[in-house]
Formats: C-alpha cells, sequence, structure tokens
C-alpha cells in the first residue's frame, strides 16, 4: 500500500510540537479517556477550554489555552466553532471578534498553539471545517467561505490560493459550513434564506465558482450532520415559533446535488437548532435552546427519521438551561450538551435504545457567559499497525532501534507515545523520531531537519529486530 503522504507528514508535524510534552497531566492520570473542548469566546481574548473526560462520562476541571484571537463574548448563531480533525490531532478554532482562526495540536493531556492565528479569509469566522488537511472556513460578515491547508512541513495553517467564495446575495445569515464524509463537498446552511449551498471540491482543494442551492424543506435551516456517507440531517428551527421546529433529510451526490427524501420531521418542540448523529447512525438527537431539552430521533434507510418519544423530549439538561450544541464521544456511549442558560456542559450516558441517562457522578463543570462550540476529543490510545504484535512489538523494536543505532537516537528516548496514525518515540537529544504508522504499517524516522523517510515494512523490521 502506498504511503498517504499527507497524512503521515501532518501527523509528524504534530507530534514534532509536543517532543517532551506530552507527559501525563497531574491529577488526572489514567482514568482520563480523551476530552471535551468548548471555546470561552471571551471579547477580551477568546480561550479553548479543555475538560477531561472519565471512563464514567463525567468531566474533569477544565485547562485553559488561548487562542491568540478573541471572541465576541455573545451568541454566535452557529455551529462547529471548533472542530477536530479526522485523526484526531488537530483542533481548529474560529475567533469571531478578530476575523481569524487558530490550530492548536492535540496532546493525550493539552494544546500547543502551532503559532498566530490566521486571517479568516473574511469577516466574523463563526463555522469550521477539516478533511485530510484541507480547512474551509465560513465567514458570517463578509458571507463567504476560505480555504485553508494545514502544513506538514511547518505546522501553520496556510492559505489556499484562489479558495474564497461568496454565499451569494446578502442578509444569508449562514450557520454551519461541513465536509460531505467524502470530502468531495461543502455543505452550508442560511438561516435567513431558507436555503442549503453546496460547493463541490476540485481536486485542487478549491470550490466551485457557482455551487447548488437548494430550498430547504423546513424553515430557518441550521445545524446538520450525516447519518451515512449521502444521507444529511438538518435542524429547522423554524424562526423561533412554538412547536414548529423539524428536521429534514437528504440525499447528497458524488456531484454535489441535493435531493429532499421526504417532509421535515416534527420535534414537537420550539427552536430545533443543533443536530448530532450518533456514531452508529441508528440515532440522531437536536438540542431546543428554549425549552431545554434534547430530541431524539430513530435514523432509518434514506436517513428516514422517528420521534423516540411523542413529545419530543428525550432528556433535559435542566430547567433553563439552554443547550447551545451537542457532541458525542467517539464510542457513542456518551454525548454532551453545551448549556447557555445554566453555564454548564452536561453529559447523558447512550443506551442501545437510545434513551439519555444523565450522568450525575464527578462535580458539574461551568462555562463562561458566551462560551460556544463543542468537540470531543477521540481517546488516544493504543491505535498499532492491524497486524499482529502491535503496541508490545513496537516497544520491542524501537527497544532494538536505540541499541543498534545510537548516532540516530542519542539517549534513550521518550516512553512510546501512540496518537491515533503512530507508535513513536521522539528523542530529545538529536531530535528525531522513530514511529510505526497505523496507516500503511511502515517503520518512519524523521530527524532533526524535518525529512520523514519511509524505512520500509513493520513486519520486515520486526523480524531483524527479533520481535516477532
Amino acid at each position: 500500500m502506498k504511503p498517504n503522504f499527507q497524512l503521515t507528514k501532518v501527523a509528524f508535524a504534530a507530534l514534532a510540537l509536543f517532543g517532551t510534552g506530552m507527559l501525563p497531566t497531574p491529577g488526572y492520570g489514567g482514568n482520563a479517556t480523551g476530552s471535551v473542548y468548548t471555546m470561552s469566546n471571551a471579547a477580551g481574548g477568546n480561550a479553548v477550554l479543555m475538560f477531561p473526560r472519565a471512563t464514567d462520562g463525567s468531566l474533569m476541571p477544565a485547562q485553559s489555552f488561548p487562542t491568540g484571537g478573541l471572541g465576541t463574548g455573545a451568541g454566535l448563531g452557529n455551529g462547529h466553532g471548533l472542530v477536530l480533525s479526522e485523526d484526531g490531532l488537530w483542533l481548529l478554532v474560529v475567533n469571531a471578534g478578530s476575523s481569524d482562526v487558530s490550530l492548536f495540536a492535540v496532546g493525550r493531556n493539552g494544546l500547543q498553539l502551532t503559532g498566530k492565528p490566521t486571517p479568516s479569509g473574511g469577516t466574523q469566522p463563526i463555522s469550521v471545517t477539516v478533511d485530510d488537511g484541507l480547512v474551509y472556513v465560513l465567514n458570517a460578515g463578509s458571507e463567504n467561505i476560505a480555504g485553508f491547508q494545514i502544513s506538514g512541513s511547518s505546522a501553520q495553517l496556510t492559505a489556499l490560493a484562489s479558495s474564497v467564495r461568496p454565499l451569494g446575495g446578502t442578509g444569508n445569515g449562514p450557520a454551519e459550513i461541513s465536509f460531505s464524509p467524502d470530502g468531495r463537498n461543502l455543505v452550508v446552511t442560511e438561516k435567513a434564506t431558507n436555503q442549503l449551498v453546496v460547493f463541490p471540491v476540485a481536486a485542487d482543494g478549491t470550490p466551485a465558482q457557482s455551487p447548488e442551492v437548494v430550498p430547504s424543506s423546513g424553515t430557518t435551516p441550521f445545524g446538520f450532520d450525516f447519518a451515512g456517507r449521502h444521507e444529511l440531517l438538518v435542524a429547522n428551527a423554524a424562526g423561533g415559533a412554538a412547536g414548529a421546529s423539524s428536521v429534514s433529510a437528504y440525499q447528497i451526490a458524488r456531484n454535489g446535488n441535493l435531493t429532499v427524501t421526504g417532509s421535515a420531521v416534527p420535534t414537537e418542540l420550539t427552536a430545533a437548532c443543533w443536530l448530532a448523529v450518533a456514531p452508529n447512525q441508528i440515532y440522531a438527537y437536536t438540542a431546543d435552546t428554549p425549552a431545554s431539552t434534547i430530541t431524539g430521533f430513530l435514523v432509518g434507510p434514506r436517513g428516514s427519521l422517528t420521534l423516540l418519544n411523542g413529545n419530543g423530549v428525550t432528556a433535559s439538561p435542566g430547567s433553563g438551561s439552554k443547550p447551545i450544541d451537542l457532541a458525542f464521544s467517539q464510542d457513542g456511549q456518551f454525548i454532551y450538551s453545551l448549556n447557555s442558560g445554566s453555564n454548564t456542559i452536561s453529559a447523558f450516558q447512550v443506551d442501545g435504545q437510545g434513551v439519555l441517562t444523565p450522568v450525575t457522578t464527578g462535580v458539574t463543570q461551568t462555562i463562561p457567559t458566551g462560551a460556544n462550540g463543542l468537540a470531543v476529543q477521540k481517546v488516544l490510545n493504543n491505535i498499532a499497525p492491524s497486524v499482529g504484535g502491535g503496541h508490545n512489538a513496537n516497544e520491542c523494536l524501537f527497544n532494538w532501534a536505540e541499541g543498534s543505532y545510537p548516532g540516530l537516537f542519542g539517549l534513550v528516548g521518550q516512553f512510546t507515545q501512540v496518537s491515533s496514525v503512530f507508535d513513536y518515540r521522539y528523542y530529545p537529544g538529536t531530535q528525531s523520531y522513530v514511529g510505526v504508522s497505523s496507516t500503511d504499517n511502515h517503520v518512519y524516522y524523521q530527524g532533526p531537519d524535518g525529512n520523514r523517510i519511509d524505512e520500509g515494512p513493520w513486519t520486515s523490521w520486526l523480524a531483524t529486530a527479533n520481535c516477532l
């Protein structure tokens, strides 16, 4: 299998930012299983708040990581204000008050800002999406989208030439942008025009000059998610009309054509604005701010929807909580709610029937007024190559490499680190890495010059090192 150069290069760039810094955070130890992220959106200085997750779904006290940009201190009427890359190595955050975007490298127990925020290609960025190192930002002030790339050589976010596209007209009220699951299309919801805009993405990463514009099957399309490669589910807030919100289902083709697959399904509540699909793609949930409730749906073929509860109330984060975002854990066992009324994050356990049970252990963690966006980190446990041996074989291989090539690796490296792409060791004495990629099951070496070298199949090296 040919190595995915972009993926491995960008992954090593993320790892290089941490070096010796990816050590366990005092107080969390082995109880943390990933983290939940939100942003303060503070006008005086935006920051990411990272809440480590316990195994029971409860959250531990937050660490704060300044973005270097400014928030607005108020609601943004958006979805995906911050987002994790699919490999879990990068976190992207919009700074709506300073019209720029921040890029963080993600470690086991912390974040590292890669540099100064990058101008967003417009004004008031409110939503961001990423696919295989390609990033797009939705600017509400200038009503356009703009593209960027995560540079593997410099670990920076760089503007993509000829990628800025207007949404068309003015007063669109954009809410969210996201890549389709196959990365071929960008979808934008427009609240004010009741439209969905689809930009097919060319091989060079630039969007089509003339997007497909489709009337929404419900009023005030807002947050959305995908239930499979082609099923798009959109929450319709219905302008806040009492009991009028709904969820619409669409089929998106590879060329960006969007087709409504049925009538919008009522939530029986007032303003369904945010939507999250469970990782198993069997259940979907919307957050209703005025009602302070969460509504669950069973997702059937072609995105067909059935309410889990006749009155639309599957769960509530509490009276007056006013949820404004939802996000699932990677394993689908927990869903988290960002609550603007109570300034809290709530956790619910999800059972096999889609029932949500509040997590009552731990201490309720508070967030600042105006906080925005919600993302859940993938658990960075052992995702070693799929062929036999896994993590223990890598330990053996790295130990052998240190003894066989002391000139390359110098002093003994940091204990073996695991990301969703590499098992690796970092050697501060020579600023070098040795790692095994789960993408192609090859061994890679990266020296102080930053060049990554494919050293060949993992199994061949295991045989040489007598680690089989």
